[in-house]
């Protein structure tokens, strides 16, 4: 099983300026949980990882989600 890294799933979220409860709710967690998963205290299963991404992608469609790459395409 692919190992998730929730700083690299916290710097998506914050790149793309959506507050934590925003992605949590769009994912139906709390918010308590992304941020036990974005600060690496608790594991993320890779579905749980994959849903953050597309909720993400879905709430802030305009912004490049490639951690790392600071010029969008």
């Amino acid at each position: 099983m692919e190992q998730v890294n929730g700083i690299e799933l916290k710097v998506l979220r914050i790149r793309a300026r959506l507050p934590q409860y925003r992605v949590a709710q769009a994912i139906g967690i709390s918010p308590q949980l992304l941020c036990h998963v974005e600060n690496g205290r608790k594991a993320a299963a890779p579905e749980l990882a994959a849903a953050i991404r597309q909720a993400i992608r879905q709430l802030a469609p305009q912004v490049d989600h490639e951690a790392g790459d600071d010029h969008a395409a």
